[in-house]
């Protein structure tokens, strides 16, 4: 399986084509936040991948601003999906009560389209454990002086490791995306101060969660502990990324429970397109895809425009694979069914004609 996640700056920006994109990154699962799209936005070509299904989160504050999108292939398709940190997945018992947050405010942090949540069913179960859940995540960051924004990013990320906690209970948990924290140092071209540096309250947060005691590996440094200058995140205004003068903020952060599984962690530094590059990272883990789709993906918002064209036309509808859950028995059945019908017809008119006078 190979995660990769990439900050698009503008998905309608690109200037390839999705299929383009997520051929030529590899992705099994590919995460992509500041879409900066809103649902009315959203055409067809950038819902509908072939070979994948889209997962989008949008903002519900300001258009264009924020949210995220997955898009996941067809053989790693979630049993459940959610497209905020608060929404519970399919069969979840999760209410605010779960939240040390108060009610009050949950709300006002969930509204950015800020997160995708999709779950998935092991091919073998691990430990005990037989669902990998994916966050798809842009986290709040926090630039100049804003009244209430350091607030609320140190209160997203406790929503989220609240989340976090809760999933790893019962399921392995990936996070994956722009966390807007350059966790040490090294992943920083001017840190100054090193007391203060470390001492910013998004790096404790960090630390907690991806330290000695942590439960999440920062899968990149994990493998590359020393190496320097591996940056994701540059200043387009000064042409920053020519003298790779950036930051390192955005991450796959993997179970420590299934470090076992690592392969490869890459900084995809030379693929260009945003402001950011794509980060990756590769598992030995098997996936079952769903049957069904989770009811947030995207395909079913299309397929019931087709319909609607379609029955304007006065055509029958075709098939379209796009909306098809995937390898339906019922659908087998009713299609050999048809093709033995068919079969019988045409033997019984055969034999009448060699019966005929």
């Amino acid at each position: 399986m190979k995660i990769v996640s990439w900050n698009v700056n503008g998905i309608r920006s690109l200037s390839k084509d999705m299929g383009t994109i997520l051929e030529e990154l590899g992705a099994d699962i590919a995460c992509f936040q500041e879409t900066k799209i809103s649902k009315d936005q959203v055409t067809e070509n950038l819902a509908i991948v072939h070979g994948y299904r889209s997962y989008f989160s949008y903002c519900k504050r300001k258009a264009g601003y924020s949210g995220v999108v997955t898009y996941c292939k067809n053989s790693m398709q979630p049993m459940r999906a959610a497209d905020s940190l608060t929404a519970a997945l399919q069969d979840e018992t999760l209410d605010s009560k779960d939240f040390t947050i108060p009610e009050s405010e949950l709300k006002s942090l969930d509204n950015e389209g800020r997160c995708v949540i999709t779950q998935h069913l092991l091919k073998e179960p691990i430990e005990g454990k037989s669902t990998l859940t994916v966050f798809n995540l842009y986290c709040p960051c926090v630039s100049g002086e804003v009244d209430g924004r350091e607030q609320f990013r140190l209160q997203f990320l406790q929503l989220l490791e609240e989340r976090v906690r809760q999933l790893k209970k019962t399921s392995f948990v990936i996070l994956t995306g722009d966390m807007n924290v350059a966790h040490k140092i090294i992943d920083h071209c001017d840190p100054g101060d090193e007391n203060l540096f470390a001492d910013e309250p998004h790096r404790l947060w960090f630390d907690r969660i991806v330290g000695a005691s942590g439960c999440l590996i920062d899968t990149y440094r994990h493998l590359n502990p020393q190496t320097k200058f591996a940056y994701t995140c540059w200043n387009t205004r000064t042409n920053a990324r020519q003298t790779n003068a950036g930051t390192r903020i955005d991450y796959v952060l993997l179970d420590s429970d299934l470090k076992q599984c690592l392969v490869n962690a890459e900084v995809h530094a030379k693929y260009y397109g945003s402001d950011h590059c794509p980060v990756s990272a590769c598992l030995e883990v098997g996936v079952t895809p769903s049957s069904t789709l989770p009811s947030i993906c995207s395909s079913f918002r299309f397929k019931k425009r087709q319909q609607k064209l379609t029955m304007f036309m006065m055509k029958r509808p075709a098939d379209n694979d796009a909306f098809k859950t995937l390898d339906d028995p019922q659908s087998k059945k009713k299609s050999q069914s048809s093709k033995r019908s068919k079969s019988s017809n045409l033997d019984s008119f055969l034999k009448s004609k060699e019966n005929a006078p």
